[in-house]
Order: C-alpha cells, then sequence, then structure tokens
C-alpha cells in the first residue's frame, strides 16, 4: 500500500454539486483531463447519476488512457446497468454500487455478467453489518475520511485482510472543513469551537494541506478522490498531494454525529 494515487473525481461535471459554482461543461472537462494525463495521473471517479460525466467521458479522445470506476444505485435494474456501459463505450475497471446492496444477490448478478470488479461506496458505519455478507466478493470499498470524521478507521484492518482497496473521499466535506463558516458544522458546539480556532491559525491553503495530509497519511489507503471547479484548483492540488512532507498538524477533534458528517443527512 506504498502507492498513493490521486483520483480526479466528477460529481460536478454537468451538474451543480456541493459547493461548485457553476456545472463544468464538456471542454472543461476534457482540459482536465488533459491536464490530469501530462502530470502521471489516469484514474477517475464517476457515476451514473453524476450529471453528464459519462457522457463527458466517452467523448474524450484519450478515455482509453483513462482507469475509470463508475458507480450505480443498488437498486437500479441490471439490464440497465449493463445497456448503460454498453451503450456509453467505456471500459470500466470496477463497478461500484452507490447504495449498499442488501444482500449478495446483486454482487452476484454482476459477477455472472463478467463483471467481477465489483465495489461499494459506503456512508454509514450501519453499512458494515449489511456488507460483511459479501465482503469477500468486494475488490473495493470507497470511504469518506476526514480530520474530523474518523469512524472507519477500526474496519481498515478487516478491509485489507480481504485484499479490499480502500480509497478515500470528502477531504473537505464538501468545503465546510474550509470555510470560516460552516453553518453545518456549528450545529455541534464544541467541535465549532474547534474549527474556529484551527482556521483561525492557517489560511485557506494551509486547510487544504493538512486536509490532503491527513488522508494520505494512513498506511491502509490507497487512493484519494479530489473533486475540482478549475483547472487552477487541480493543479494547486496536484501540487499539494505530490509533496511529501508527513502530516504534523495539532487537530485532534473527532465526530461520529452521521447527522454532520454525511451530507445526505444535511
Amino acid at each position: 500500500m506504498n502507492k498513493k494515487n490521486f483520483v480526479l473525481g466528477t460529481a460536478n461535471w454537468g451538474r451543480l454539486y456541493g459547493n461548485s459554482k457553476k456545472p463544468i461543461s464538456e471542454s472543461e472537462a476534457h482540459e482536465k483531463l488533459d491536464f490530469f494525463l501530462e502530470h502521471g495521473y489516469n484514474h477517475i471517479d464517476t457515476a451514473y447519476n453524476y450529471g453528464k460525466a459519462h457522457e463527458y467521458l466517452s467523448t474524450y479522445n484519450r478515455v482509453n488512457e483513462l482507469v475509470i470506476t463508475t458507480k450505480f444505485q443498488a437498486e437500479m435494474c441490471l439490464n440497465d446497468i449493463v445497456r448503460e456501459i454498453n451503450c456509453i463505450g467505456i471500459n470500466f475497471k470496477t463497478i461500484m454500487f452507490h447504495s449498499v446492496p442488501s444482500d449478495k444477490a446483486r454482487i452476484l448478478e454482476l459477477i455472472e455478467r463478467g463483471l467481477d470488479n465489483i465495489g461499494i461506496s459506503l456512508n454509514s458505519i450501519r453499512d458494515m453489518e449489511i456488507i460483511r455478507a459479501y465482503l469477500t466478493m468486494l475488490k473495493k470499498v470507497q470511504i469518506p475520511y476526514n480530520v474530523i470524521d474518523r469512524r472507519w478507521e477500526d474496519f481498515f484492518l478487516e478491509f485489507r485482510s480481504f485484499d479490499i482497496e480502500i480509497e478515500a473521499r470528502s477531504a473537505f466535506l464538501q468545503g465546510q472543513l474550509l470555510v470560516d463558516n460552516s453553518l453545518v458544522l456549528s450545529r455541534n458546539a464544541k467541535l465549532n469551537e474547534e474549527l474556529t480556532r484551527w482556521k483561525a491559525s492557517r489560511s485557506i491553503e494551509q486547510r487544504i494541506i493538512s486536509c490532503v495530509k491527513f488522508q494520505k497519511s494512513h498506511l491502509c489507503i490507497g487512493s484519494f478522490v479530489f473533486g475540482v471547479d478549475s483547472l487552477v484548483q487541480l493543479e494547486e492540488l496536484i501540487e499539494t498531494f505530490n509533496e511529501s512532507s508527513p502530516y504534523n498538524d495539532d487537530f485532534s477533534f473527532t465526530l461520529d454525529d452521521e447527522s454532520l458528517l454525511l451530507p445526505m443527512n444535511w
């Protein structure tokens, strides 16, 4: 697990997402992909419901150089999943479920169709009890992980014991860890106090560096998904990601409250 991989997220391609000011256009998406490849990275995270992400990837003239993971809702009809994969003509490395299947039947259906590199995008810790029924069939889990959200750490060794790749997302909690006043996180008085102290002594750039280095510091995590609004942001994030100095921030407040940690609950 020594190799750390930057993965470009596509949640804001063709739609507004999180704190993004505007949807990413097709030309902007392709420009980012060119820059991404030129800097030695090629892993992409996307999903069926990520606006026009599938479309933008399918029209990119260097798509065969990309290693792409996509996601579908667990309730989606298997024929529709296969049809979407075949229609857009992209050779996806990994197929993930954006929601947790209730049993292993859905996983087995994909395997029977020849789609055996399967993963799950996890949110609530409660999901763990469900996926243990088919953990041995998974190749990847994607988890939210950042300086205040370390809920999944207790399961890292369990995942790795089955040789499951752990991919982290939500380094900045959709920007809530970067803005001076987070309306979401301020609901917890103690957390708000600690974050206010932490942010007061750090610029936005220093907060970004700290959040990225925190994620990279865990030896069990091999890949990290980052979404960007602009080419400038992508350039800055790659520079930060490539910087090899260790995480040494003194911020230590963690939270288990999923009403604050999971954007779906805001």
